[in-house]
């Protein structure tokens, strides 16, 4: 046995667990698994003590403590050892749960499942391969926040791909054409589907401009874990873009995102509607398991009621900033006299959907956000607004890209429509909501891209269990 394990074993034992014994070659693990207190652990960090003192066994852990929790024992297990073990993390697990009995084991360790998922994941997995990560890339020299391997290779990217002015997109157009077609479009609206061809024809040369201009722009780092600077303020591309064609003041506009979104990404067009019940159904038993928060156990309330399929996936969306909840802290610049922003779980979800009981309240209520988006360096992204008084009675959904609104049918539209718009347009998040967004990206379309934010330590705790 190598001395790594020799350690991990000694102090595994001095928890409680039983002896390591042998149960393949070069692999060792507990014998058996007996329950045992973590406590004194726990009783080590001034935090995770403050968890076990204000621990209400009726209510359960809230999300902030099993955070605490995670964070504690994986920093614990890090110091002991580079090679802890499957078989660890679920001992480990299963002592959580001893001291939490409220908690899952499966929230902490789901054993890996070959060939589909041939690794390990949960809470105490992710974090402590995340810590490991980091730790190998800081000992190499190399930027923590580059720690996480890039998903895709960045050669693939259809971004840069059609920056370059490379790729399939390139191989029949014709600039006159092209030309010609842009003209059109200018001052005319109808048949629509003679929109959608002079569309698509334009489409090499002016998503080839857009991206350029996009890519131009220094955005100021404001996400937890980034530099943040008072670099020039980026140029206002998406409204130049948007005042350039005005066939996206049509009230079908949002379709025209939707089939450039395909351009990028093809094999994703309809992975909301194949993937989304999936998803929608671990959403809901994940937040049966840790959803504590008054509005998101009111959203859990409302399933009970037998909804229709439209409210479902509305409460679903509701529910995800209370099982994914934001971490993050925005700076505002130097210039702003405004304090940092923890962004709460209220403002996560208003970023990602916002709710008024009235269309009339609309107004003030989207001029108050741009102000506070002012204040802080930031650019309105697209997001999803629906009106009424609860989401059973919601009478109409919208895609805010401002400054305009595309009215569509119903929920699962509404996130069709403004998930793709955010791509088509190289636009990015909401700030606030950008882990819910990420889960949706992932889970939902199946799509990963080589820049993903690897400081929002919430989507790789729920993604293992939503994926």
């Amino acid at each position: 046995m190598s001395a790594s394990l020799d350690q991990v074993g000694k102090h595994l034992q001095d928890w409680g667990f039983p002896q390591l014994v042998p149960i393949f070659k070069g692999e060792y693990c507990v014998s058996a698994i007996v329950p045992s207190d973590i406590t004194s652990i726990l009783n080590a960090s001034s935090l995770s003590k403050s968890v076990l003192e204000n621990y209400d066994a009726d209510k359960g852990l809230t999300y902030q403590g099993r955070v605490i929790v995670v964070h504690t024992v994986t920093d614990y297990l890090l110091n002991l050892s580079k090679e802890v073990k499957n078989c660890h993390f679920l001992t480990v697990s299963t002592k959580i749960k001893s001291v939490f009995p409220r908690e899952s084991v499966g929230s902490y360790y789901i054993a890996p499942d070959p060939p589909s998922k041939p690794k390990s994941s949960g809470k105490l997995v992710n974090r402590y391969r995340n810590l490991k990560d980091r730790l190998y890339n800081l000992n190499a020299g190399s930027s923590p926040s580059t720690s996480r391997p890039a998903t895709v290779d960045q050669g693939n990217d259809p971004y840069l791909q059609i920056a370059a002015g490379t790729g399939k997109l390139f191989d029949e157009f014709d600039a006159e054409k092209s030309k010609a077609a842009e003209e059109w479009l200018k001052t005319q609206n109808q048949p629509w589907p003679k929109v959608l061809e002079s569309w698509s024809i334009t489409a090499p040369h002016r998503l080839r401009v857009l991206i350029t201009e996009s890519n131009k722009c220094k955005v100021r780092g404001r996400k937890k874990g980034r530099k943040v600077t008072d670099e020039i303020e980026p140029k206002k591309v998406m409204a130049e873009y948007l005042a350039k064609w005005p066939i996206l003041n049509h009230a079908s506009g949002y379709q025209l995102f939707m089939q450039d979104f395909n351009i990028f990404y093809p094999d994703s067009e309809n992975g909301l509607f194949m993937n989304w019940k999936s998803f929608e159904n671990k959403v809901i038993a994940l937040a049966h398991e840790q959803v504590r928060d008054v509005a998101g156990l009111n959203f859990l309330s409302m399933l009970q009621d037998n909804p229709t399929d439209d409210t479902r996936a509305l409460v679903t969306c509701m529910l995800l900033p209370s099982v994914c909840q934001p971490s993050m802290v925005i700076t505002p610049p130097k210039s702003s006299k405004c304090k940092p922003w923890k962004v709460s779980v209220l403002e996560s979800r208003e970023g990602f959907i916002l709710h008024v009981t009235a269309f009339a309240a609309l107004k003030d209520v989207l001029k108050n956000r741009d102000l506070k988006y002012k204040n802080y360096g930031l650019r309105t992204q697209p997001f999803i607004v629906v009106v009424g008084g609860t989401p059973s009675t919601i009478t109409d959904y919208y895609v805010s890209i401002s400054p305009r609104l595309y009215k569509v049918h119903n929920c699962l539209e509404a996130l069709d429509a403004c998930f793709k718009s955010i791509f088509a347009l190289h636009a990015e998040y909401p700030e606030e909501s950008e882990q819910l967004w990420l889960l949706i990206r992932r889970c939902v379309y199946k799509i990963t891209c080589s820049y993903d934010n690897t400081s929002l330590q919430s989507f790789y705790d729920c993604y293992p269990r939503l994926v």
